[in-house]
């Protein structure tokens, strides 16, 4: 049948079996139709129940009616209830729907649960599970509830499968009562907290690297103290000393004299003794005032073996310091002697080993949990040797009497011959009596046999469970009750309510028949205008769903549960993201007091943060400038908090005994959740419900369920031990949990952030210190959250800024200049960093004692790429041709500017003073002149780029933040500021005239003293203490670099450089390299690894002596111009050679005319050349004074544009034109004779211009500007409109607002376009998500058995058995013939042997049964025949024969 006909049936079994009025509630259930949440979208529109979206951690209510009709289960074999059919792998199993259903909250139980595993092509339910456990499953149905685990079935694969059919916390309780499973006993700790540090160093050594030593320590002197007790008994050594005794008193020693010898204190023994009794007095002495409970320690066994270790020593030193001789009696001189037996006593400690190997505790638990087989074993054994040795006494009584003399004798003999001791004192001499030891013997065998069968068996099975269950060590750093007698009387009400519970829950499934679930699903909506909470909305649904099922003839529960969405806030962003540098104070100290450490802000934008100073939680509702609630009571310097989608808070409380506390809003009084022995630098829940803490000084994480009443903690990160290796850590803070249950770490001290995957124990390095991939540096991070794209966002506390991950790398958002401060740019030792849900970030400035929020600037997706139309030099359009004027077409737009140069050029001599060093600061090294004449310079001292826009004086934007020393920067045609912040911080970032914040643009090894971006893109870098240029592609985000010149050591040969600093590409992509060491300028052509010298030393061509080139530039006819900086002057190139152009004194000086130490130069579209005068800390301009042969050029100058738009103008245009001429040869006249000028030809049709009358004027086919294949339409003469296609907008369908873009949907991921803002991923086979950002991990359900390790790939895992020579199979499931073989010969011989020794107990016992109770003796006549045969033997006479010899 198909998944429909079997829903259909069961449907139809259901009804059946239910009173008619049921399709009435499913009916007006289904009237109840959901909206489209506008804060949830995901939530779709139901018009019928929709248990598929019960995946979604969304708003959802859970409605459950359980039917209590008392009727006992009765399977149904008149066809009324019908047959399933359950397939598990490869295996087929049918039962009863209605047995299913006497559990209706399991996974085959509820048929919304077990519907997804339908298979439509066989027709079955399929289940890809052990099939041995399965029958153990279905038995629990068919019998009401009872489990047993198959004795081949590992211990954890069975608790596996009983967790994925879900059948309860009922069944998992059998198991662990069955395979005795116990909870750990738990663990009071002392009350004062140096005394607390003494006992976990003692009684819990293995968890700390000092308490290791002093065990260790421990150990040693306890294995010397018992040899120097047993080797000083040697008569070599007891001799020698008595020997000096006897000398030093001149008398003999004797039984009753003890004399004391100031001799012996010399003795080594006596040393080793006094260092070890010292020792294990301090211990002893640490470990009484350490206690928890004094009474506890007076009745511990080994306490008592300690004292009496340590007594004998001070009592026999006390008699030997007395310096008498002590005469007296022998009974005295034992009990002195017995003092120096108790010595030994010491060796019990050895016991600690036991605490250290598996293997031994393991064997302990074998003997504890066998013994009762022992108590069996003994009586059985006892009452065999008392039946033989009564057997053996009568059996030897006659003839060997005097050494059976008794029966307790005789059963001393039964003893030692059963346990096959056999001293050989006592033995049989009759033929019965050697029987009788035979039998005895062969019995102690066979029992003996059995004993160690039952012992191996019972070994087995502890030590599978040892090993596939790992040992949950509860410490004190896991548990600790403080008020033990308070809590002790919560676990016994709560296990007495929990049994009753369990009672009431078993007895309602065997009563109740029928039972039925109902899946509501709703969405709450966002608006504002609606002031109804969840809880109202709930109480609503309640009401409504209480009048569809009023008409039901029964008592019905209504359970409504809330699967809500995450407590805190993931924002998703864009890589372009950027927050307002400047933060505003969101709280100060008169708030949250002193050095405030975590702040948290739920979904609902409520803050909270702890105040360390009088113990409060402070509360702000949304919106709220003053904080809006106060909880209070019972706190002591709260470090962290954690608040929950329930609103329940929790609060590190307690400085003094490490505990956590639970509130809620309007509660008075916090309750006690998690026991620590250590304050919890951060907490966190997972959506699990489990409680995290981050242990800053056990170098721990961690957690605990909340979903039970036990404070069983368990160990999820770290050794507890200080180190840098991958699975420990040092000074752990700020923690964080996905959705996967992946931990992420703030390693403290190791200056990285660690990612703890599920179940492991070593970390992976994700930032920081020793990353697998370049990512940060970090200095005491404290801090880590992560946005909806799994980001990292950390708080780098020491460098005191926030940095932030994205597609392109990590980056700065907050507080970059990476100095402490209290501005509103800055922070002081940040320490916690979180999210509000509109993407604002909050920050606890901690050494302010403040609270930064930094308002989200922008978050625009969008890739803005506009096509500026920049003024082009008059020199690159017009060019000199017999006084006509030739218009020349530019292939490609740049951002700098390359005026063409006439042979006769020349600037002023004597420079103005652009900026001074109040502006650039103290030794400027980069600048640059866009096209638009906007100036860019690195103030190197200061940090920061100083912009000025065209014509003006004062600088009209600074950029800074997170740049160190910046020696360079160039600027794109599009507004890309790139900056070089390599000295550093070791990367160069991309700012933008608009924003306050940067991105990684290129990650470097050393400063970059020189940049460009060619126009193909590629950005190229001059690290001149690497010696070598290197570039990297800006259209794409790999961060590959290539070398293109230099080899990275310094050289003069033509492939090589010393300490490169200012480069130019042209369009041609040839490089030309300022190479300042070796004094010289070198040309490296596209592709080519070797240079050509074309200006200084080594040059092919005499062209002219450099010192130390510092820049280098190109005009439009690619004549060089050369910073020569050691000479203190500016040198070009044109046709006639090279020259010095300005401060061609080559002394170095401040005057106008001078510079000292020039760095760099840059044209702007007039010609005018401004220099970066380094050491003389200014900006100088040399304005261009001529650019003719044939007459001077004034001063004055007209700008490009003005020219250009009127020779694209109409005749009515030109009369503009004529008239600027006019004036421009007006204002000529009056400074020089003569000036040429050039006019431009007027064309008849005036749509048309250009010398050949062929260019159109419209100012859409003259620039393009419509991008993205927008349609340009003239509005004006001198304006337009772009019609942009659908998803651009902008002026120039510029702003790319489709949904699906370049990775939207990632990992081959297809994008559809659901409307014109909304988007659904069709992700490829293996990934999931809404970006198709995860990937499907089937190992998630533990598939491998025998603790095989399971190894995930796309759509499919990979078993790794733990050996080839023992498990085999897809699930490693197969156990190897050598191991069956070896269990079956094992069983096989321990079956023989109870086989053997059976029949003999029997025969034994049948025979002396019939002899002494009925007086029948099956043996009479054989015994009588041999007793008759030994006395007839006995009673025959000698015979004397006598011989007589005769003569014959």
């Amino acid at each position: 049948m198909s998944e429909k006909s079997n829903s259909d049936g069961d449907r139809d079994s259901s009804s059946a079996n239910s009173p008619s009025h049921r399709p009435k509630l499913f009916k007006r259930l289904n009237s109840f139709k959901p909206h489209r949440s506008a804060t949830h979208p995901e939530i779709k529109q139901c018009d019928t129940l929709c248990p598929e979206v019960l995946q979604h951690r969304d708003s959802i209510l859970e409605i459950r009616t359980t039917e209590e009709s008392v009727k006992p289960h009765v399977n149904n074999n008149n066809g009324q209830s019908p047959l399933i059919t359950i397939n598990v792998g490869g295996s087929r199993f049918q039962t009863y729907i209605s047995t299913l259903e006497l559990y209706p909250d399991t996974l085959l139980g509820n048929e919304n649960k077990r519907k997804q595993y339908w298979n439509n092509e066989i027709q079955e339910y399929f289940f890809d599970r052990h099939r041995a456990c399965f029958e153990s499953i279905l038995y629990y149905y068919q019998s009401n509830g009872r489990l047993r685990r198959p004795d081949f079935v590992p211990i954890d694969t069975f608790l596996e499968e009983i967790e994925f059919f879900l059948l309860g916390e009922d069944a998992t309780a059998q198991v662990h009562e069955i395979e005795n499973i116990k909870i750990i006993q738990q663990v009071q700790l002392p009350r004062m907290l140096w005394r607390r540090y003494i006992w976990f160093y003692s009684e819990f050594p293995q968890y700390s690297t000092l308490g290791r030593v002093i065990n260790i320590i421990s150990m040693i002197l306890t294995v010397l103290f018992c040899l120097a007790l047993t080797i000083e008994t040697l008569p070599t050594y007891n001799n020698r000393w008595n020997n000096i005794c006897k000398e030093e008193f001149n008398k003999s020693l004797n039984a009753t004299s003890f004399p004391s010898c100031s001799a012996l204190f010399t003795s080594p023994f006596f040393i080793i003794q006094t260092i070890c009794a010292a020792f294990f007095t301090v211990e002893f002495l640490l470990r009484f005032i350490s206690t928890p409970s004094y009474v506890s320690f007076i009745m511990e066994f080994f306490n008592w073996v300690d004292l009496c270790a340590i007594i004998p020593y001070f009592v026999l030193t006390g008699i030997e310091l007395s310096s008498k001789n002590i005469t007296t009696n022998a009974d005295v001189i034992v009990g002195l002697r017995f003092f120096r037996i108790l010595f030994f006593l010491r060796i019990f400690k050895i016991y600690l080993i036991f605490q250290r190997l598996k293997t031994l505790r393991n064997l302990s638990s074998t003997i504890k949990e066998s013994l009762l087989d022992f108590a069996v074993m003994i009586v059985i054994l006892t009452l065999i040797s008392f039946l033989f040795g009564a057997a053996v006494y009568f059996a030897e009584v006659q003839s060997n009497g005097d050494v059976f003399d008794s029966i307790p004798k005789a059963v001393y003999w039964g003893v030692i011959t059963i346990t096959g001791v056999g001293y050989g004192e006592m033995y049989p001499i009759t033929v019965a009596g050697r029987i009788i030891a035979c039998l005895c013997a062969l019995v102690g065998a066979g029992m003996m046999g059995m004993l160690v069968s039952v012992l191996v068996n019972r070994y087995q099975r502890v030590h599978k469970r040892k090993m596939y269950i790992p040992d949950k060590h509860i410490t004190p750093v896991e548990l600790e009750r403080l008020f033990n007698q308070d809590h002790s009387k919560l676990n016994v009400t709560s296990e007495l309510s929990s049994q009753e519970e369990k009672q009431n829950n078993h007895n309602s499934r065997q009563l109740s028949s029928q039972s039925y679930n109902v899946h509501f699903i709703v969405s709450f909506d966002g608006d504002d205008d609606d002031d109804d909470g969840i809880d109202n909305i709930v109480t609503s649904v309640k009401e409504k769903i209480s009048v569809a099922i009023a008409d039901i003839d029964r008592w019905t529960k209504l359970k409504i549960v809330y699967y809500l969405a995450l407590s805190y806030n993931r924002p998703k962003f864009c890589h372009n993201a950027s927050w307002n540098l400047n933060a505003t104070t969101f709280a100060n100290s008169s708030t949250v007091g002193m050095k405030p450490y975590d702040i948290f802000i739920n979904t609902n934008n409520t803050v909270y943060v702890p105040n360390r100073d009088n113990g409060h939680i402070i509360i702000w509702s949304e919106g709220s400038i003053k904080p809006t609630k106060n909880i209070s009571s019972n706190l002591s310097n709260p470090w962290s908090l954690f608040v929950t989608i329930t609103d329940d808070i929790y609060v590190d409380s307690d400085n003094s005994t490490g505990r956590v506390d639970k509130w809620t809003l309007n509660s008075s009084i916090g309750v006690s959740t998690m026991y620590t022995c250590q304050k919890c630098a951060d907490l966190f829940v997972d959506i699990d419900n489990n409680l995290y803490c981050s242990m800053y000084n056990l170098h721990q994480i961690m957690k605990k369920s909340l979903n039970t009443v036990s404070n069983a903690l368990s160990i999820v990160a770290g050794t507890g031990s200080v180190g840098s290796t991958s699975n420990m850590l040092n000074s752990p803070w700020g923690i964080y949990v996905d959705v996967n249950f992946d931990l992420y770490v703030a390693d403290y001290n190791n200056n990285r952030i660690q990612l703890f995957r599920l179940g492991q124990l070593s970390g992976k390095t994700v930032a920081g210190n020793l990353s697998l991939n370049a990512t940060i540096t970090l200095n005491r991070p404290t801090g880590v959250v992560l946005d909806a794209d799994s980001y990292l966002f950390i708080v780098d506390s020491f460098n005191h800024r926030i940095v932030g991950e994205g597609p392109n790398g990590f980056r700065c958002l907050a507080g970059c200049s990476t100095s402490a401060g209290s501005a509103s740019s800055k922070l002081y030792y940040p320490y916690t960093l979180n999210f509000d849900s509109y993407g604002n970030m909050f920050v606890t400035d901690t050494y302010n004692n403040r609270i930064q929020k930094f308002v989200l600037f922008t978050n625009s997706c969008d890739e803005i790429s506009t096509s500026t139309i920049n003024p082009v030099n008059i020199s690159s359009i017009l060019t000199t041709q017999s006084n006509n004027v030739t218009i020349s077409s530019l292939n490609r737009v740049v951002s700098y500017n390359q005026p063409k140069f006439n042979a006769c050029v020349s600037w002023s001599a004597n420079a103005s003073t652009f900026a001074n060093g109040t502006a650039v600061g103290a030794s400027p090294y980069g600048i640059y002149v866009n096209t638009n004449n906007t100036i860019f310079v690195a103030d190197f001292r200061n940090s920061r780029i100083q912009i000025w826009f065209n014509n003006s004086i004062n600088p009209t934007r600074t950029i800074s933040g997170n740049l160190i020393y910046p020696f360079s920067l160039f600027v794109t045609s599009d507004g890309g500021i790139y900056i070089d912040n390599g000295f550093s911080n070791g990367r160069i970032d991309k700012w933008t005239l608009n924003a306050n914040i940067s991105i990684p643009a290129m990650y470097v090894t050393a400063a970059c003293y020189g940049l460009f971006i060619d126009v193909n893109n590629i950005l190229y870098c001059s690290m001149s203490s690497r010696h070598q240029v290197v570039t990297k592609s800006l259209d794409n985000n790999s961060n590959t670099t290539t070398i293109i010149a230099g080899t990275g050591c310094i050289g003069s040969t033509s492939n090589m450089l010393n300490s490169p600093w200012g480069i130019y590409v042209d369009i041609n992509f040839d490089l030309y390299v300022a190479d300042s060491y070796n004094n010289r300028i070198q040309l490296f052509r596209l592709g080519q690894l070797n240079g050509i010298t074309v200006a200084g030393s080594g040059s092919l061509n005499a062209t002219i002596t450099l010192n130390n080139p510092t820049g280098v530039v190109l005009d439009a006819d690619n004549y060089l111009f050369i910073v020569d900086s050691l000479n203190n002057r500016i040198v070009g190139e044109g046709p006639n050679g090279f020259r010095c152009l300005v401060g061609c004194s080559t002394s170095f000086g401040s005057a106008s005319n001078q510079l000292n130490g020039p760095s760099a130069l840059s044209f702007d579209s007039y010609g005018n050349m401004f220099v970066a005068d380094t050491l003389n800390s200014r900006i100088q301009k040399f304005v261009l004074f001529t650019n003719s042969c044939e007459q001077s050029t004034t001063s004055q100058q007209v700008p490009i544009t003005t020219l250009v738009n009127a020779i694209e103008n109409s005749t009515n245009a030109l009369s503009t034109f004529v008239t600027t001429i006019n004036v421009f040869t007006t204002s000529l006249e009056k400074v020089q004779p003569s000036v040429s000028i050039f006019i431009a030809v007027q064309c008849n049709d005036t749509t048309y211009i250009g010398s050949n009358c062929n260019i159109s004027n419209n100012i859409c086919d003259i620039a393009n500007p419509c991008q993205n294949n927008g349609t340009c339409i003239n509005n004006t003469f001198d304006s337009y409109i772009c019609l942009c296609p659908s998803g651009f907008n902008g002026t120039y369908c510029e702003l790319d607002q489709r949904p699906c873009i370049l990775h939207t949907c990632l990992y081959d991921g297809q994008c559809n376009e659901t409307s014109n803002n909304t988007f659904k991923c069709t992700c490829a086979n293996g990934w999931d998500g809404i970006n198709c950002e995860s990937m499907v991990n089937l190992c998630d359900s533990s598939p491998c058995m025998n603790n095989a390790v399971c190894q995930p790939t796309v759509l499919n895992y990979t078993c790794k058995c733990l050996g080839d020579n023992f498990y085999s199979g897809r699930h490693c499931e197969i156990q190897s013939k050598k191991i069956i073989i070896y269990g079956t010969i094992s069983k096989s011989s321990s079956y023989i042997a109870i086989l053997a020794m059976t029949i003999i107990i029997i025969s034994v016992v049948t025979m002396d049964i019939l002899k002494y109770c009925f007086d029948i003796d099956p043996v009479h006549k054989e015994r009588e025949r041999i007793r008759r045969a030994k006395r007839i033997k006995n009673r025959k006479r000698r015979v004397i024969q006598r011989c007589v010899y005769v003569n014959v």
